[in-house]
């Protein structure tokens, strides 16, 4: 017994050690440090918060909508310096605003990246890959074979979703889609939703003319 203990204690320390500690903080203009954050399980999250800058935890579709509402299985709203560990329990995905500037776009993502208790789905939908990164003109994807029933979405940090075609519709084979990025396209970053039925993740672009 005393051995199991000994490794179970083994296993912890090596975890912590080898944990990252994300901080994530205001900067000028309204933005946070970091608007997606990739993590895995025993990394610690630490928010610079203050009641100009709190932080709020919310649901996809209140983030998308540029709204404030906490999320009830949430960390709900906080006024000071906060942090928590991801943990095999923690959502894949949490979505936080800025509830005072959430209109200005001051939101971000943390996405948990790690293997354990994330589904095979979620990991195939982690495969997909997106060239060049920074994109200017055009975006290539690249789908697992896999993969069926995919719907790919550009938005932008604000929430808006961006007309793109072959964006929006079902793709049920593996091909390498090529994108043409609207000239009227601003710099800065997006995101490219990638999702199923039952599974959806993010990934960060940067777009730079």
């Amino acid at each position: 017994m005393k051995k199991i203990y000994l490794i179970l204690f083994a296993i912890v320390l090596i975890s912590k050690l080898n944990a990252t500690l994300y901080l994530i903080v205001p900067n000028p203009g309204n933005v946070w440090s970091a608007t997606l954050t990739t993590v895995n399980i025993g990394d610690v999250i630490q928010f610079g918060v203050s009641a100009t800058h709190p932080v709020s935890e919310v649901s996809q579709a209140t983030w998308l909508a540029n709204g404030s509402t906490t999320l009830s299985t949430g960390f709900g709203t906080k006024t000071t310096s906060y942090s928590f560990t991801i943990t095999a329990l923690t959502t894949n995905t949490i979505y936080f605003v800025c509830p005072n500037h959430v209109a200005m776009g001051m939101k971000g993502m943390i996405v948990k990246a790690g293997t354990t208790g994330i589904s095979s789905l979620s990991q195939q939908l982690n495969q997909v890959s997106l060239f060049p990164n920074p994109a200017s003109s055009e975006l290539n994807i690249t789908i697992p074979s896999s993969l069926t029933d995919v719907t790919l979405k550009l938005i932008a940090a604000n929430g808006q979703e961006i007309e793109i075609p072959n964006f929006n519709v079902q793709i049920n084979q593996s091909p390498v889609l090529t994108a043409v990025l609207p000239s009227s396209l601003g710099n800065g970053v997006y995101f490219v939703e990638i999702s199923t039925a039952n599974e959806r993740i993010y990934k960060k672009i940067i777009i730079t003319k």
